[in-house]
């Protein structure tokens, strides 16, 4: 089963989203339910905080765990409509998965840059490795280079997403023409 959209009612938690979404019972129903939780949360990382719980927030319902899902979860009406409100859901989660993965990987990189930059740290390394004092430069250069093209990565990925909505928008006004 492919992956599902569905949108969060008064659940609070990943354990109540989770026995909404998913069949759970039987006698290791623990397990189902820590897995189905497990699942939630790689597919929507937002959902480890509180605060990523809001009414009518989309959400992904992994289909691949080998759990069935209720019949809670909202299936996208068989219309130009649908399918196009469908599309545009999943780009806003794509966008956002995405600009998460590109900001963790330059905090990661400005991380490292900044251990690099420490005196203390860089004097313990030579001490035992005397061999990176040659290498250190070219690791400050490779690690400055990374993280702009990161940004611009992540200002391209922006860009094409907004465009794809647009595209969309576009698409939306057409179909409620031919009606």
């Amino acid at each position: 089963m492919a992956d599902k959209i569905a949108k969060l009612g008064r659940e609070r938690s990943l354990q109540t989203l989770a026995q909404r979404l998913f069949v759970i019972d039987g006698p290791d129903a623990t397990a189902k339910l820590r897995h189905a939780e497990a699942a939630l949360l790689r597919a929507n990382p937002d959902l480890a905080k509180a605060d990523g719980f809001s009414s009518g927030k989309p959400v992904v319902v992994p289909g691949d765990i080998g759990l069935a899902a209720t019949d809670r979860i909202e299936k996208a009406r068989e219309s130009a409509s649908g399918l196009l409100d469908e599309t545009g859901v999943r780009l806003d989660l794509a966008s956002k998965a995405f600009a998460q993965r590109f900001d963790t990987a330059g905090r990661g990189d400005a991380a490292k840059l900044e251990k690099i930059a420490d005196r203390t740290f860089v004097q313990k390394l030579q001490k035992a490795l005397p061999e990176t004092a040659a290498i250190l430069p070219k690791t400050r250069e490779t690690l400055g280079k990374r993280a702009e093209e990161g940004k611009d990565r992540a200002e391209r990925f922006s860009k094409s997403i907004a465009e794809a909505q647009e595209k969309l928008a576009a698409l939306r006004a057409l179909a409620e023409r031919q009606r």
